[in-house]
């Protein structure tokens, strides 16, 4: 299990996509994750700081595991069949461990909001991963003009399916 952080989240607005960019905690290697632009978005609201004046969809899971006692204690994005990513909530329920199959969009942003920490394995990091190029602190991606990556390989840098 490698340690990842938020690094960032662009935006496709012609297509009405997102990207969060992941980065190891320990390398250099980024895990770009293709997601629809309401999922980018609490992701991005979570990394620039901001809260909704309303709870969104995650901030309500987040309260309702407050409200019954459960922790998140880590995600972990363990898969990557057919360009599909797949991701596993750790929670705790009293002294029971409970894993649960989410979307690594949904994982991320309750991750992030309950400040657990995000891991994948080393499978798919070496199989959807990519480093940035000599030169390039982040892969030189800005927000909003992804272009063409070296991901997944599914046409204009995006798979076909990835949340």
């Amino acid at each position: 299990m490698i340690e990842l952080r938020v690094e960032r989240v662009g935006f496709d607005l012609e297509n009405q996509q997102a990207v969060i960019i992941l980065k190891e905690a320990d390398g250099d290697r980024l895990l770009p994750i293709w997601v629809g632009a309401l999922e980018g978005n609490s992701v991005a609201m979570m990394v620039e700081g901001l809260q909704a004046p309303r709870p969104m969809t995650h901030d309500l899971m987040k309260n309702l595991l407050d409200l019954f006692s459960v922790t998140v204690t880590m995600v972990f994005i363990d898969d990557l069949r057919d360009g599909t990513f797949f991701a596993q909530i750790t929670m705790k329920v009293g002294e029971e461990t409970k894993e649960m199959d989410s979307r690594p969009s949904d994982a991320v942003a309750l991750a992030m909001r309950a400040k657990a920490p995000i891991y994948v394995s080393e499978m798919v990091l070496e199989a959807a991963g990519i480093r940035p190029k000599e030169g390039e602190e982040d892969g030189g991606e800005q927000d909003g003009d992804e272009g063409e990556s070296e991901d997944e390989g599914g046409g204009a840098g995006r798979p076909p399916q990835t949340h």
